[in-house]
Formats: structure tokens, C-alpha cells, sequence
């Protein structure tokens, strides 16, 4: 009976030391791998999520000059009254007060737009950041791990759960900016890549560049050319402004739409892209990977495995001392 017990115990406990010291060579090899490759790539996950910020960063980067450049015509108009008065002659308009609520929204679009920029910029910084140094870190950690698999102190044994809870967070870390940056770039290609370019294109179809340009005097006319030119120079002028202005305001309606259309687009886009999609990945992955690898139950019975190893032979000590 006892010599039946000591052979279970021993192969019991022979099977125990075996899988311990599987699983530190695979920590050590997969620590090994990491320091010598700490730059390794996702292939598909890590290209799209490369391609994703870059073209979103662009994109942003286009409408926010054609806002600028809509700001710059309605600055001009809400002017012009100066323009339109070389040495004091001439007619004063004052069309601030008419102008202003669209040169109030081109404000706020453009700050929108900077925000989403940055925004962007600041993922993309992350996203960098986490392939140059997760790859560090996981390595440390995975050594950290495998030495204190070794020990069953109780202080060893908590160092020991909380390197492995830091390598799911690494691990977690990685995975998660890629998969948000393909969810983000999924919803803007179906759902907002389309109404962005009609908003912009209807900006665009509101109002021309060249519209704007006859209507200033030239410096290097001056005072003399001015008077040179005299009062029917002044009333084609008028007369320039005054169309342009009238074409302005008859597309009023459409910019201002086009605009309102383009601040609700980048508001919800950059509510969805820096704090739904990234807390939905984390949270999503966080859950996956608890179910599938079952990390609380290892980390609970992991290491206390180990030290029931260690209670094994001293149970056999015991009964073939007794």
C-alpha cells in the first residue's frame, strides 16, 4: 500500500517537473526571440493600421484647407469695405454683420478639424510607440515570469501573478490599436468617407477662389494710378464686388449647410475614433483572451501547481520515513 503511493506521488511529481520546466523554456525562448527581434510587425493589422492614420490624417488635412480657404474669402467680404477706399474715395459697405455667421462656423469647423488631426496624430505616436517598445518589454517580462515560476515564497509567488496579468496588458496593448485603426477604417470607408466628400465638394461648389480675386486694387497702382484711372475704374470695382457679394450670399444656404454637415461628421468621428472604438477593442480583447487562455484560473493555479510539486515530495519524504 505505502510502496503504491510513493509510486504515484513519484510520477506524479516527475509529470510536475516536466511541465514547470517546459514551460520555462518556452518562456525563455519566446524572451530570447523578442530581444533579438523587437521590432516584429503584425503583416496585415500593422500595414492597415499604417495606411488608416496616414490617409485619415490627409483627408482631414484637405478639408481643413478648404475651410481655411472659405475663411479667408468671408474675412475678405467682411473687409472689403477698406478695399473698395484708396485715399478715401470711394463707398463704404458694412457686410460684417451679414457675414459673420458663417465666418463664426468656419471658426469652429476648423478648430473640429484640428482637434481630429491631432487626435490622429497622437494614435498614430502610440501606435509607434507600442512597435518599438512592447516587444522590449514583453521580453523582460516573460524573463521576469520564468525566474519567479521557479520559486514558491508568497511575495515571489504575487510578483510572479502580476508579471503574468502585465504580460496580458502588453499583449492587449499591442493588439489593440491595429484592430480599432481596421474597425475605424471600416466604418469612415462605409459611412463617412462618402457624405465628408459631398460636404466638401458642395463647399467647393459654394464658392470660387477666382470669384474673389478682381475685386482688390493692385499696390503696386497706388494713390496716383487710382486717381489716374478715376471714378469709372472705382464703380467697375463696385460693380465687381457687388456681383460676387450677391453670388456669396445666394449660396449662403449651401455653405452653410455644407459646413454644419462637416462639423457633425468630425464631431461623431472623433467621439467614435478616440473613445468608443478603443475602449470597445480593449474591452473586447480584454474578455478574449480571458476566456481563452482562462488567465484566472491560471494565475490562481498556475504557480500554486508548482508548489504543490514541492508538497508532493514532501508527502513522499513522509511516508517513506514513516
Amino acid at each position: 500500500m505505502i510502496q503504491e503511493a510513493v509510486t504515484d506521488s513519484g510520477a506524479d511529481l516527475n509529470q510536475g517537473v516536466k511541465l514547470k520546466f517546459r514551460r520555462m523554456v518556452l518562456g525563455l525562448l519566446a524572451a530570447l526571440v523578442l530581444f533579438c527581434f523587437p521590432g516584429f510587425r503584425i503583416p496585415v493589422m500593422d500595414d492597415a493600421a499604417d495606411r488608416y492614420f496616414s490617409d485619415a490624417i490627409t483627408k482631414a488635412g484637405v478639408a481643413y484647407g478648404t475651410c481655411r480657404v472659405l475663411n479667408a474669402s468671408v474675412s475678405f467680404l467682411k473687409e472689403s469695405d477698406i478695399e473698395l477706399q484708396p485715399a478715401g474715395i470711394g463707398i463704404s459697405l458694412a457686410l460684417g454683420q451679414i457675414l459673420d455667421p458663417i465666418d463664426d462656423m468656419t471658426e469652429r469647423l476648423s478648430d473640429v478639424l484640428v482637434t481630429a488631426m491631432t487626435s490622429l496624430g497622437v494614435q498614430k505616436l502610440v501606435h509607434e510607440i507600442c512597435l518599438s517598445l512592447v516587444a522590449r518589454i514583453l521580453a523582460f517580462l516573460l524573463l521576469a515570469a520564468t525566474v519567479l515560476s521557479m520559486f514558491c515564497n508568497a511575495r515571489l509567488v504575487a510578483l510572479h501573478e502580476l508579471s503574468l496579468r502585465l504580460i496580458l496588458l502588453m499583449i492587449i496593448l499591442r493588439i489593440c490599436f491595429p484592430a480599432s485603426s481596421m474597425v475605424n477604417d471600416y466604418l469612415y470607408e462605409n459611412f463617412f468617407a462618402q457624405r465628408i466628400q459631398e460636404a466638401n465638394e458642395g463647399l467647393r461648389l459654394g464658392f470660387t477662389e477666382q470669384d474673389y480675386q478682381d475685386l482688390t486694387i493692385s499696390d503696386n497702382e497706388g494713390i496716383i494710378g487710382t486717381f489716374t484711372k478715376g471714378a469709372s475704374y472705382l464703380r467697375e470695382k463696385t460693380r465687381q464686388f457687388s456681383a460676387s457679394f450677391q453670388e456669396f450670399m445666394k449660396n449662403s444656404a449651401s455653405i452653410i449647410e455644407n459646413l454644419l454637415r462637416l462639423t457633425y461628421l468630425y464631431v461623431g468621428l472623433f467621439v467614435i475614433q478616440v473613445l468608443l472604438i478603443p475602449l470597445v477593442s480593449f474591452w473586447v480583447l480584454m474578455k478574449g483572451v480571458n476566456s481563452i487562455f482562462g488567465i484566472k484560473s491560471d494565475l490562481n493555479g498556475g504557480q500554486g501547481g508548482n508548489c504543490a510539486v514541492t508538497g508532493q515530495s514532501v508527502k513522499i519524504s513522509e511516508v517513506e520515513n514513516g
